[in-house]
């Protein structure tokens, strides 16, 4: 079991590069705090789990998150559409679309049917509550890059998510999901997919 738990950041992060930001479902979205933190707010949640994602045929890549369990397993059950994916509008960037699992499967489907890495990440509820308790904190921005991914406190300034800061304080790397937050393969929407 040990092995399998240090093989899987392997297997879900190797790649040849980090695909670009303007690549299939590996563009940066942002979520509202309010969105992140319903999330947290479920009984036993541990932490949030990223994957980037193309919700549907033809859209820009983006990025999903789902609450998770300390045995890695996701917060699904009893929950119509647990799984947010940024559904921003001008007026509102961080605005939240909300998934089945069905749909969020798909939409990570969509990423490996494109050519691109199918990538997830998960962040303990207590780094990703570090970030939404900043000062002027309105939502955490998600990037893709080489390690995995970046969460950065933004705050709303006119309608626009703006970074509050860099470094340590204002950022969290959410790369390798294991041993803390990990467990089988089955876990993971994209794995469970692939695996049927």
């Amino acid at each position: 079991m040990n092995a399998l738990l240090s093989l899987l950041p392997v297997l879900l992060f190797t790649t040849s590069s980090a695909p670009p930001n303007n690549a299939p479902g590996s563009a940066e979205a942002a979520f509202e705090a309010a969105t992140l933190r319903q999330i947290l707010s479920a009984a036993d949640c541990a932490g949030l789990r990223f994957y980037n994602a193309l919700p549907s045929e033809g859209s820009g890549g983006t990025v999903l998150v789902v609450g998770i369990l300390a045995d890695g397993k996701e917060l699904t059950n009893g929950i119509e559409k647990p799984y947010a994916t940024n559904g921003g509008t001008t007026d509102n960037p961080a605005a939240a679309q909300w998934l089945s699992k069905q749909d969020a499967a798909q939409a990570c489907s969509r990423v490996a049917s494109s050519g691109q890495t199918s990538f997830s990440a998960s962040i303990s509820a207590a780094d990703a509550i570090a970030l939404l308790d900043l000062d002027r904190c309105a939502g955490i921005g998600v990037s893709v890059t080489e390690s995995g991914f970046v969460l950065s406190a933004y705050s709303s300034e006119e309608g626009r998510m703006k970074k509050l800061g860099d470094g340590e304080g204002f950022m969290k790397n959410s790369g390798d999901p294991c041993p803390t937050i990990c467990g089988s393969l089955t876990n993971y929407v994209n794995q469970a997919l692939l695996n049927k």
